[in-house]
């Protein structure tokens, strides 16, 4: 019996004997009957539609019914995906398919987490999921290719669950599971603004308060000459934040990077952007233009505040 077919077969039998609902029963049977799909090399896109939809929805409520069972069938299977379907995609379209599948399952589990976000709860999500995403998000197989939008819903999970609890900033600064280095390797290897910008969140939650841990985290992060050429000015960041504003240190590591390397995401500072003929102020100093390798990235101020 594979990892996902004993964590299908754990969920069924929480299901059955919890008594919470008769109806989550057969919820569990039908979530479960989709998951066929990922044993197909080229599914068909109405097969990738039905399962991104399921992946994004329909877990769910199982989180919030039986959230160990079920958060370790969404990451049995999400394992999977990269184990498997990722790293044998027969062509780039497949690859993209198998991204967005992967993005619909966390995203499912950061909606749960956006509503649950207890210390229980994050160091649930966090003994599914940490695990495999150490091990496929952070210096990266050259088998695996893991588009911006799955990257940044990782990083973003990890963000979550740091959030307040100790506990997990503890287990990802532990070499053994984490720890600084490999993000930094991670952050000198991409070129993508949004997936930057979200390790350098959960860096955010990782510096420890003590002098003498803070100094060897963020040497192991940025403290590499041969990995970031501006490796002094970003250990000088870190080590003399000046605002309580996290915000504020990222744009002025994103800066520095900017410098040391044009291929690194380049920022503009304008005071206002007009896209569509409707004007959008950028009113503080990290409201800024991103252009990288793939997008112009701007922050817009109104109703809903996001990058286009």
């Amino acid at each position: 019996m594979t990892e996902l077919e004993r964590a299908v077969e754990a969920l069924k039998a929480a299901a059955k004997q919890s008594g919470v609902s008769k109806h989550l029963p057969d919820v569990v049977s039908q979530f479960a009957s989709y998951l066929v799909i990922l044993n197909s090399t080229c599914p068909s896109p109405q097969s990738i539609s039905n399962l991104h939809s399921v992946l994004r929805r329909d877990p769910v409520p199982l989180y919030v019914a039986f959230p160990g069972p079920a958060l370790r069938l969404s990451s049995a299977i999400f394992r999977k995906i990269f184990v498997c379907n990722l790293r044998n995609a027969a062509n780039f379209q497949v690859t993209t398919c198998w991204n967005e599948i992967a993005v619909a399952l966390l995203s499912g589990v950061l909606d749960f987490l956006d509503k649950h976000s207890d210390d229980v709860t994050k160091e649930i999500v966090a003994s599914a999921f940490y695990p495999i995403i150490c091990t496929f998000f952070f210096d990266q197989d050259d088998s695996l290719t893991l588009s911006p939008r799955t990257q940044v819903a990782a990083y973003s999970l990890l963000h979550e669950t740091l959030s307040g609890h100790p506990g997990n900033q503890r287990r990802l600064r532990d070499h053994t599971f984490l720890g600084g280095s490999l993000i930094g390797i991670t952050i000198s290897q991409s070129r993508d603004y949004l997936v930057i910008e979200a390790l350098l969140y959960v860096v955010g939650w990782l510096i420890p308060m003590s002098t003498a841990k803070r100094t060897e985290f963020i040497n192991d992060l940025f403290g590499s000459d041969k990995i970031f050429t501006c490796s002094s000015e970003l250990v000088n960041i870190l080590q003399c934040i000046t605002s309580s504003c996290w915000e504020s240190t990222v744009m002025k590591i994103m800066d520095a990077l900017a410098y040391s390397d044009i291929t690194f995401p380049q920022s503009f500072a304008l005071d206002e952007v007009y896209i569509c003929g409707k004007c959008y102020p950028q009113p503080t100093a990290f409201d800024r233009l991103h252009l990288d390798r793939a997008f112009f990235l701007v922050n817009l101020v109104g109703q809903l505040e996001d990058f286009l």
